[in-house]
């Protein structure tokens, strides 16, 4: 496909509409195709010395000209085609000039209503009357753009609507201390009641995956024995990766609920000193990727409902916001005593919904 000039997204769409998954059983992303087409193992060849300075670098150090040399293996792709994807890539690989600002502040932190996956940035252009063209931002699933239509759809939200919902509902917090008084008396009244509920659900969840990955195994024994066909195999596949996957970002949700419930009451004061320092913080942010670091912070995941509205906001207070925000938010002249005996409290994690 890609060498008939189809794009990462176009091909690993297809790939994962077919049902293929990798070794793992997951569904292939875009990062996936890309290696497989600069791997010449397919065409019989073997790399050595593909990474430098393993030791300290890693993945991270890709050695431009490995050793290459010929394999025992016998060569699925032809040489020819071969060496027009490795033209295409070279001529894709071009660096264009960006005319956009760093990621949007909720990218990595919005999830999709569907499937769970982190939400990106995706950005359209549309060319107004006068010929100039204009560019609107979106957050999108993360599984769309990066694995196609086959594993999720693009269940999009504006970046500017989002963005200002968001900050908005956090100010609101900061400014309103009945209001936030009122979030956590709920939180800590209802923690003991959601914890016995909320483990038969996970081990509910956690006994329906296993059944569905029994069956999934059971299919594959099928294909081996030659009574199921690979078509069947690969719809079959397909149906049990998505049931799994929903019933995975469900089991997520409870687990962060069980963690929530056993844990000490939410002491409302420390709470309400770090919002306030947040918020005296998040004014003097001048830039989008100040304020950006911040959210990323305190809040640690921003859920949406199926109407693409924004549901709930999670914060979490620990040991690395307090510190970060002592850090930012104050000098040697205004330093808040009370605040400071706050940020030395040996204090776990700690996670609310506002």
């Amino acid at each position: 496909m890609y060498s008939e000039g189809h794009g990462y997204k176009a091909t690993v769409n297809r790939v994962n509409q077919e049902g293929h998954r990798s070794k793992k059983g997951n569904a292939f992303a875009t990062a996936t195709i890309k290696d497989i087409l600069k791997n010449p193992v397919y065409i019989g060849k073997i790399r050595y010395n593909v990474r430098q300075d393993w030791n300290e670098k890693r993945r991270k150090n890709i050695n431009p000209n490995p050793i290459l040399v010929d394999g025992e293996h016998d060569a699925i792709i032809d040489n020819q085609t071969w060496e027009k994807v490795q033209i295409i890539l070279k001529d894709r690989s071009k660096i264009h000039n960006r005319v956009y600002d760093s990621e949007l502040i909720l990218s990595g932190l919005l999830k999709c209503p569907v499937c769970g996956a982190s939400m990106t940035v995706s950005r359209s252009t549309r060319k107004r009357k006068d010929g100039t063209k204009a560019v609107n931002e979106y957050y999108a699933c993360g599984n769309w753009k990066n694995k196609g239509t086959a594993v999720c759809n693009s269940n999009s939200v504006r970046a500017e609507v989002a963005d200002e919902v968001v900050i908005n509902k956090l100010i609101e917090t900061v400014n309103n201390e009945l209001l936030l008084k009122k979030v956590i008396n709920n939180i800590n009244k209802n923690k003991s009641s959601k914890l016995k509920p909320k483990l038969d659900e996970m081990n509910l969840v956690n006994k329906e995956i296993d059944k569905l990955n029994g069956k999934k195994n059971s299919s594959i024994e099928l294909f081996e024995d030659g009574i199921l066909a690979k078509i069947e195999l690969a719809e079959r596949v397909k149906k049990l990766n998505e049931d799994i996957d929903t019933l995975k970002f469900r089991l997520d949700e409870i687990k962060q609920d069980v963690m929530l419930a056993e844990g000490e009451p939410i002491p409302f004061e420390l709470v309400s000193q770090v919002m306030k320092k947040f918020g005296e913080v998040f004014k003097e942010s001048s830039t989008r990727q100040q304020r950006k670091q911040l959210l990323n912070l305190l809040v640690s995941k921003v859920t949406i409902d199926k109407s693409r509205k924004i549901d709930t906001i999670e914060l979490q207070i620990n040991e690395d916001v307090i510190r970060y925000l002592v850090k930012e938010g104050s000098s040697e002249e205004d330093e808040d005593p009370s605040f400071f005996h706050a940020s030395m409290l040996n204090c776990t994690t700690l996670k609310f919904v506002i």
